[in-house]
């Protein structure tokens, strides 16, 4: 169906470039070009292939493994690319263009639908009637109670309309009494109704991973609540319940003839006390997830509270189940069930009508990855081999940036999908494909921001021979292998499997890749044999060319670990064995049980769900109703495993669930113009809750902002929207009123809490956090000028860490998060931002100077006796680390320190983090309206040569002076041509050098951020 479309779109694109509406024609249609027609012109190639990113590729397994792009001497490999093989693509159209908006929609309108549909019972007396039974019949005005909460399906009145005494109707029933139908599920699930769709609302997100993810972890949370249950009603038979001392209960009891006693005389308070917080602690402490924690302790306090109830027994029901000792309708079984049912409709939701699978956005983002990553070095190879500084390089920047944001999801998605698939049959083998896939796009970040920083620097300031002339086609057929070998790999991912054929391809274009880089070596040799041994002109064209090689040996050793894994493919055979076993075995972690900041947040969730408890218990009168869990039970479902901006939290928790009371009850107000029995009823209140989970639900997965106002309006408006149908709406709104009331105060209670304990401002907290980010970035500074390399690296991890926790906790400390601002100046985010981000390119720099360390180990062809990644599994890689056997350092850091300047460098860039550093901590500490006087300021403002880094030209003379460099021309191409241009000394130096320019370069921006500030 696609293809009249694709002909149409690839003609209206030939038209525009004139020339090119003959051969596309022809190539589409599958007719010989008619004579005289023109080829297609590299300018025209080049244009349609710019249109074909926009587009969505729909290759199946059979087109994945092709032949490399085969090009004559002197072809533009663009036009050669279109001439040899265009790929089957669907046109976009508007659902591909609105693909995430459609994707909200449809979500929130089929959980909105599935959680009307499942809600009819409530809306609809007769379908109440039909389900649950038929509770009460009004016999000459007088209601009489028929069916008991345990009976359900066909049953007989034995006894009269008025006194009725209905039994289960069976084959061998010898009454001939009246037909009562009470329903098919017994009366005690209809209070419980409500429980399915709040569950629900808890457990859908955006995708099905994801939602099963939540959804099988709110159901283990609700289990163990009701083990705990069912083993405390096991020990005391009756609970709390309560009777008085008189006649037979004296002599048991032992009690004072009047007295109120526990019904079970072995009932120790102390014990249910002891067994209630020890459990809420329990949860706390460990590593449960949240919906765990959710769902777990609401169940945990609500049957607790009932349980010490002195009024009532515990509702141990009457349907014998298949379990000995549990009944279908006591209460454990209902909420294990009724959750259960919310936990299946919340899968539903994400597979009707169109299945929102993790696995198929992995599919498309591993695809995203993969076309955007060649389109992004196909541009830079052409932009590194001209002659003039053009805009383009930003454009190439903005993309590499673009792709970074991908990949950065890509682990994301190969997690969630586990719960799709569980690691079954193939999937197994798919999902260790991608994560191979994510984990080698991720080490290529410091590749391709090695790549971006030479081409947003090049300056084409060399006069020797032209580079493009000598490097732009051995560049071009390394990048055309290189794709070629990716390509097949992303279709092996999307397929799960690696035939024999396909692993002998796979190892063909390793050698092809290999051969291109050995080509890509002399070539640069060549180039390079009139030229020093580092240039300075040079520098930025030297790392774009070990960055390409780089990228190609990556996805070698990429290729390398798909044919390893699939080898390994059925050694695992319990997946779900395997992941319950990680599951428990980190869910009591000693190390996490110990860190101060879990201990922390453990006591400040449950002190307030404590006192809360206590007063639900204890207190009677006014806004308190006894022996609730209302105002505990609702501070369980606003759990949170974080602290900064507490008073805006609490306050959102607040409005979300205020709203959530108060919306439903207006809903009620309007639909109670008509009366239960009416046949209006049921189709007004369809479309009145239809609209308002559609519009909340919505909220929820498409707003940044407000998405847990959202989901808690959603979530508390499902119990008072999904009760039965009452005519006596007067009692009903005092009670949401009382329940409004106390969970204000719970909530009041739970800031009160945070307030004494959480007592740092979000600033403070991210302050922290800086200043062990700015103590990194210098120690792995100093680490790499003293060739500490294994502590370098150590460091150069935990900048990237530190800064990724500073970048999350930075939306925090807004002047809009602000509620009753105080004495303390506004923090000044916008600073921090850029701050951040200026961080971030240092960070890089690190990761580059980390990659020029390495000593990559040759790539042997595939199907050899030993393969890249395996020797590299079994070797001791002090190499990498800069260091030699033995201790020794590494011939690239004794070239590098045994020169004057390399003092000179560490000195400039050394003095220039201290200062920087210390004057930027200095200003985003400010918080009076006072002038700022910061210690380094006078000094930050007259140092000349921010920007630059002292020493670098004196220290490439050095270098090409020195006596070790006299014979190194030869040694030089000896490196290229047997380890490539990734292990040439020369060409690792001059990536080093300058990594360390931009770093200094970098620094020298935060100070001049600093300057920008009025300091005084």
């Amino acid at each position: 169906l696609a293809i009249p479309k694709i002909r149409l779109i690839i003609r209206e694109s030939a038209t525009r470039v004139g020339t090119g509406l003959q051969w596309t024609s022809s190539f589409f249609s599958g007719r010989p070009k008619a004579e005289g027609t023109k080829r297609l012109q590299p300018a025209d190639a080049a244009f349609l292939l710019e249109v074909m990113p926009g587009v969505r590729t729909i290759s199946r397994h059979s087109d994945c493994a092709y032949e490399p792009v085969k090009m004559e001497e002197g072809q533009d490999p663009l036009l050669a690319k279109l001439n040899w093989q265009v790929d089957m693509v669907a046109p976009v159209n508007y659902k591909e263009s609105h693909k995430t908006y459609l994707n909200n929609v449809q979500l929130a309108s089929t959980t909105a639908f599935l959680m009307v549909l499942f809600g009819v019972p409530m809306f609809s007396y007769q379908a109440n009637a039909w389900v649950f039974g038929e509770t009460t019949r009004y016999i000459d005005d007088t209601a009489v109670d028929y069916c008991a909460p345990g009976m359900f399906g066909a049953c007989e009145n034995v006894g009269t309309e008025k006194t009725p005494d209905l039994v289960k109707k069976g084959a061998d029933s010898e009454t001939d009494g009246a037909a009562v139908w009470c329903g098919f599920l017994p009366r005690s699930y209809e209070g419980y109704w409500p429980n399915v769709a709040q569950f629900a609302f808890y457990s859908i997100f955006l995708n099905t991973g994801t939602t099963v993810d939540l959804a099988w972890t709110g159901v283990v949370g609700t289990m163990f609540a009701t083990l705990n249950l069912e083993i405390m009603t096991f020990i005391f038979p009756s609970g709390g319940y309560m009777i008085e001392c008189a006649g037979d209960v004296v002599d048991t009891h032992s009690c004072e003839e009047g007295t109120m006693v526990y019904e079970d005389p072995r009932f120790m308070p102390a014990v249910v006390w002891a067994d209630t917080m020890g459990v809420l602690l329990l949860f706390l402490v460990g590593n449960a997830p949240v919906n765990t924690l959710c769902f777990g302790m609401n169940w945990h306090v609500t049957f607790m509270m009932s349980f010490m109830n002195p009024n009532k027994r515990p509702t141990t029901g009457q349907i014998d189940s298949f379990i000995p000792g549990l009944h279908w309708d006591s209460e454990a079984a209902v909420v294990n069930l009724t959750s259960i049912a919310g936990a299946v409709l919340a899968v539903i939701a994400t597979v009707v009508p169109r299945a929102l699978l993790n696995t198929r956005k992995l599919k498309d983002q591993a695809q995203k990855c993969y076309t955007g990553i060649g389109i992004v070095w196909r541009e830079a190879i052409e932009y590194v081999c001209g002659d003039t500084t053009t805009s383009k390089r930003f454009q190439i920047g903005a993309r590499t940036t673009e792709l970074s944001k991908t990949i950065a999801t890509l682990a994301g998605e190969v997690s969630s999908s586990w719960y799709e698939h569980l690691d079954m049959r193939s999937f197994g083998t798919q999902r260790a494909f991608y994560r191979n896939f994510q984990k080698s796009f991720e080490e290529l970040g410091d590749v391709t921001e090695c790549m971006k920083v030479a081409v947003l620097s090049e300056t084409f300031t060399f006069s020797g021979e032209d580079f493009g002339t000598a490097m732009r086609d051995p560049m071009r057929r390394l990048h055309s292998a290189t794709c070629s070998l990716l390509k097949l790999c992303n279709c092996c991912c999307q397929d799960g499997e690696i035939c024999a054929e396909e692993a002998s391809k796979i190892s063909e274009l390793i050698k092809d890749v290999n051969r291109k880089q050995d080509e890509m070596s002399k070539a640069y040799q060549l180039f390079l044999a009139a030229q020093p041994y580092v240039s300075e002109d040079l520098a930025n064209r030297s790392c774009f060319v070990y960055s390409l090689s780089a990228w190609a040996r990556r996805i070698a050793e990429f290729a390398e670990g798909l044919l390893e894994v699939e080898t390994k493919r059925g050694e695992n055979r319990c997946p779900l064995l395997t992941a319950w076993i990680g599951f428990w075995s980190n869910l009591y972690s000693p190390s996490l049980i110990c860190r101060r900041k879990n201990l922390l947040l453990a006591w400040t969730n449950f002190l307030p769900i404590c006192i809360t408890f206590l007063m639900g218990y204890f207190m009677d009168g006014r806004i308190m109703t006894p022996y609730s869990s209302n105002m505990a039970a609702t501070l369980t479902l606003l759990i949170s495993r974080d602290y900064g901006a507490t008073f805006h939290k609490n306050v959102m928790r607040l409005l979300g669930v205020v709203c959530g009371k108060v919306l439903p009850m207006l809903t009620l107000a309007a639909v109670s113009s008509f009366p239960c029995d009416s046949p209006y009823r049921f189709p007004v209140q369809t479309v009145f809750c239809l609209a308002y989970f559609t519009a909340f639900t919505y909220i929820y997965y498409a707003s940044d902002t407000w998405a847990y106002v959202g989901m808690l309006i959603a979530g508390f408006g499902a119990y008072p929207l999904m009760s039965p149908c009452s005519d006596d709406l007067g009692s009903d709104f005092t009670s949401q009123y009382q329940s409004i009331a106390q969970v204000t105060v719970a909530i009041m209670i739970r800031l009160l809490v945070e307030g004494i304990f959480l007592r740092e401002a979000p600033r403070d907290l991210l302050m922290q956090e800086t200043r062990v980010l700015l103590e990194s970035i210098k120690e792995a500074f100093r680490a790499y000028f003293e060739g500490d390399m294994t502590h370098f690296r150590d460091m150069t991890v935990k900048v990237k860490e530190s800064h990724a926790k500073c970048s999350a906790m930075a939306p925090k400390t807004s002047k809009q998060l602000e509620v009753i601002p105080g004495p303390r100046t506004a923090f000044n985010l916008q600073l921090y931002e850029q701050f951040l981000e200026k961080v971030a390119l240092l960070s890089s720099d690190l990761g580059i100077l980390l990659l020029s360390t390495k000593k990559w180990t040759p790539i042997r062809d595939a199907g050899t006796e030993e393969t890249s990644l395996q020797k590299e599994k079994y070797q001791v890689q002090k190499e990498e680390l800069g260091q030699q056997p033995g201790g020794e350092k590494s011939k690239l850091y004794q070239l590098m320190s045994d020169r004057p300047s390399f003092a000179t460098m560490r000195k400039d860039l050394t003095q220039s983090l201290q200062l920087c550093f210390s004057v930027v901590e200095g200003v985003l500490e400010h918080d009076d309206e006072g002038p700022l006087h910061i210690q380094g300021a006078e000094q930050l403002e007259n140092l000349a040569g921010i920007l630059q880094l002292d020493g670098i030209g004196s220290f490439y003379r050095e270098v090409n002076e020195a006596q070790e460099v006299h014979h190194a021309t030869d040694e030089r191409q000896s490196d290229c041509l047997h380890d490539g241009v990734t292990n040439s000394t020369h060409t690792r130096l001059t990536v080093a050098v300058s990594a360390l320019q931009s770093a200094t370069a970098h620094v020298g921006e935060i100070g001049i951020l600093c300057l920008q500030q009025k300091l005084t």
